[in-house]
């Protein structure tokens, strides 16, 4: 799956691998959210800075687009078919297949949920789900006469943060839930009709509410902090019906055609019968639905998708609960060659060992020890911690683990041995040894030499070269803004930073060569250590070689690149980013096609 378009990429790209369909990666930790098309069709994601259509027959995206210096929050459909997307600062709306926009410039639709009338193609209503209690009906499809109608949307101090915007199916009234109240208007003029529930006045028994969707013309549905779903009447808020599931369910699903929603959680998902509460089937796998997690249920569609806030998207059956199941993608944190294998380790996720041969994956689940993945130097294990600050190593063959350890730092490897660089104690730490380093203030450990004898320390302003044996300090040099660091040899060193990439001696910080241009978070360098390879703005790659390092070779990678690795030949370099695709790219070629190197001009002899 790419959802870079393939004219994007260079002429001497390879091949892509770990593709799966039903996975777009993860923007993780920010809201990834979703519509699905009226016929079912399409999938259509505003994952900032793009939309993205995704065909729910094959899983792959097959289209984008984007829209500059915007950010996409909300998306719908309209009753005729017509796509509204909510922007942080103007609503779209499309006009015709393919979409094309007309932009109706709007304030604080920042953070706003968006529902679509059922009756009326040119209406729509948004509510604000922080801040202050802003909300607006919307009248515009055409881009001309547009009328926006304000309203009240209620107190938050008393009502809580808003959770959910329907209309009901007449399209007369718009609901909006909050935490603690549903608030219905009027949907032609925005009129207050009062308060269908009050969860602390009404006799209903919910404290509050988790989410809240319309069922039919005379009943809607809430789910509960406590994972109970109760069926209201919509005149009169009173409950018609309640059933508890045994969960604590956090996500709720539009109601089918069917009469069936989803109730959800991580790692469980429960579709019921509106009709009397019961439980079709009970599915429990390995999803997260926290962030950025929605349940998506199309007009007369007998399946439901999951979209997961580490980028897997499941097809959920609404008549049997079979789950069409798929990797989660969350932000790589590690990529590594292994013979003729890639090995990806991913916050939040499964690791994943890419057969490079037969372009198949296979994927070993992390636990729940999967906050920070750290791959070991021969790519056969990974150590991974929890937010507790415990840890263990998960072994890629066979996905055993070691018993949970206490992690005393930020790790590092020198070697094969582990460390921990524990900043805040000044002090190194490895089985079982502690050794006291003089003061570093704001120190990193940035890069170890190939013996595992020395480490590169950074801080703002210096390089500090530490003996680990005993911790001593074996030298210290004015050095910027270094972000990253590799030893080439015992003596020397590439670092990356935001003064460009430099080649420096490192016992005394003598410069050997110098790319000022050249400047990044992440980089990746060649075994012998004559070529850099850098991330580079959204979706860019760059290649230096210190024999030129004033001729860049910059080209599209991924999209938000985050791991860089060279083939162990350096005649292959391996880039992967936010989406669930690794592509890998031919060295040689990228690097003949910079211009031949310009003939320096022979200096005069003084007085000629």
């Amino acid at each position: 799956m790419h959802v870079l378009a393939p004219e994007q990429l260079p002429s001497f790209f390879v091949a892509a691998y770990g593709t799966s369909p039903f996975r777009i990666g993860s923007t993780y930790p920010s809201r990834q959210h979703a519509a699905l098309s009226p016929d079912g069709a399409d999938l259509y994601f505003a994952s900032y800075p793009h939309v993205l259509v995704l065909s729910t027959a094959d899983g792959l995206v097959h289209r984008r687009w984007s829209a500059k210096n915007a950010i996409h929050h909300q998306l719908a459909f309209a009753c005729d078919g017509a796509l509204i997307v909510c922007t942080d600062r103007e609503l779209w709306w499309s006009t015709r297949e393919p979409h094309s926009f007309t932009a109706l410039p709007l304030q604080g639709t920042y953070s706003a949920l968006l529902a679509a009338s059922p009756t009326d193609p040119r209406r729509c209503a948004l509510v604000a789900t922080y801040g202050p209690a802003r909300a607006m009906i919307v009248d515009g499809s055409d881009g001309a006469a547009t009328s926006v109608i304000a309203i009240q949307a209620g107190d938050p101090s008393k009502d809580g943060p808003a959770i959910a915007i329907a209309f009901s199916t007449d399209g007369a009234e718009v609901l909006i839930a909050h935490l603690r109240s549903i608030l219905r208007f009027d949907a032609r003029t925005g009129e207050s009709l009062g308060v269908l529930l009050d969860t602390q006045q009404s006799n209903a028994g919910i404290e509050w509410m988790q989410g809240f969707v319309v069922l039919d013309r005379a009943r809607g549905l809430v789910l509960t902090g406590t994972g109970e779903v109760v069926v209201i009447d919509l005149a009169s808020g009173a409950p018609l019906a309640r059933a508890t599931h045994g969960e604590r369910f956090s996500h709720l699903s539009a109601a089918s055609a069917a009469g069936r929603v989803v109730v959800a959680r991580s790692g469980v998902a429960v579709v019921v019968d509106t009709g009397d509460l019961r439980a079709i089937a009970v599915v429990r796998a390995d999803f997260r639905l926290e962030h950025g997690a929605e349940i998506l249920v199309g007009p007369g569609d007998e399946r439901a998708w999951i979209l997961d806030d580490r980028g897997a998207i499941h097809g959920l059956s609404l008549v049997d609960g079979a789950l069409d199941r798929r990797e989660p993608a969350c932000y790589p944190s590690g990529l590594a060659w292994r013979g003729d294998h890639l090995v990806v380790a991913r916050l939040l996720s499964p690791a994943e060992e890419i057969d490079l041969r037969t372009g198949e994956s296979r994927f070993v689940a992390m636990g729940e020890f999967c906050e920070a993945p750290l791959l070991s130097p021969a790519a056969d294990r990974v150590f991974s911690q929890s937010v507790s600050r415990l840890a263990c190593w998960r072994t890629l063959a066979d996905g055993s683990t070691t018993a949970p350890i206490a992690v005393a730092g930020l790790p590092f490897f020198a070697g094969d041995a582990l460390w921990w660089f524990d900043a805040k104690q000044q002090r190194l730490v490895t089985d079982g040894r502690t050794i006291s380093l003089a003061p570093i203030k704001d120190g990193r450990v940035l890069a170890t030499s190939p013996s595992g004898r020395r480490a590169f320390v950074a801080t703002k302003s210096e390089a500090i070269i530490v003996e680990l044996a005993e911790g001593a300090v074996l030298a210290r040099y004015k050095l910027l803004s270094v972000q990253f660091a590799k030893f080439v040899t015992e003596d020397e060193l590439v670092t990356v930073g935001s003064k460009g990439t430099h080649w420096i001696a490192a016992l005394t910080g003598a410069v050997l060569a110098r790319a000022p241009k050249l400047f990044a978070e992440r980089a990746a360098v060649s075994s012998d250590g004559a070529i850099v390879a850098i991330t580079s703005g959204v979706d860019y790659v760059a290649l230096v070689t210190r024999d030129r390092p004033d001729d860049v070779v910059a080209f599209t990678g991924a999209s938000h690149p985050r791991c860089l690795a060279f083939s162990a030949d350096d005649k292959r370099l391996a880039v992967v980013g936010s989406e669930s695709v690794v592509r890998v790219f031919d060295v040689d070629a990228a690097l003949a096609t910079r211009a031949a190197p310009k003939e320096k001009k022979a200096r005069r002899a003084k007085g000629q």
